[in-house]
């Protein structure tokens, strides 16, 4: 796989906000530039503290998939997916897969 994919997502960085929700509040929001990338639902069965920890971690999104890549990389260049690294590479490679919709 290379790493050197052509990036399909919309461009980082990505930053937690808020955004209004027409009946006086705000909800967590994912944005970059311009652009929402994801908007939390907050109910009762979601609460506010997780739907921010969720905002956290997809904002997080664009640099957690840059270090896998980065990761794998000498795994594919010097042959370290094998012996006691061999698991790790496996592991990045499928999580750059999910992110990326491709095939391991």
């Amino acid at each position: 796989m290379s790493t050197e994919t052509k990036v399909r997502h919309t461009a980082g960085p990505w930053r937690v906000s808020r955004w209004l929700d027409g009946i006086g509040g705000s909800q967590p929001c994912v944005c970059a530039g311009g652009a929402t990338v994801a908007r939390m639902h907050v109910a009762p069965i979601t609460p506010e503290r997780e739907a921010e920890a969720n905002a956290r971690l997809i904002a997080a999104a664009p640099e957690l998939l840059k270090a896998l890549k980065a990761l794998v990389e000498p795994c594919e260049c010097y042959g370290r997916d094998r012996g006691e690294h061999g698991p790790l590479c496996e592991h990045a490679r499928a999580a750059i897969a999910k992110a990326t919709r491709e095939e391991t």
